[in-house]
């Protein structure tokens, strides 16, 4: 998963989450659905100013499917 700003930066990366308890604390935050510590689904925080965004979903392995992204507000 990538997320790129207005300009085609990119302002955030993860290819798998890796049990971080960072983001453990997130999900339990905003009451999302916990992800196991060995999954290898994709998560990240990131800080955004206003702006557009835009949030890019690929497999790793290049092959297709189908993807579920998720964004929540942090208060």
């Amino acid at each position: 998963m990538t997320v790129f700003d207005s300009n085609q930066g990119v302002v955030g990366f993860n290819q798998g989450w890796g049990g971080s308890t960072e983001l453990q604390a997130v999900f339990n935050e905003v009451s999302a659905f916990p992800l196991p510590a060995t999954s290898k689904d994709s998560a990240i925080v990131v800080a955004l100013p206003p702006g557009a965004y835009t949030a890019q979903v690929s497999s790793a392995s290049g092959s297709t499917g189908i993807a579920l992204l998720e964004v929540y507000v942090l208060p």
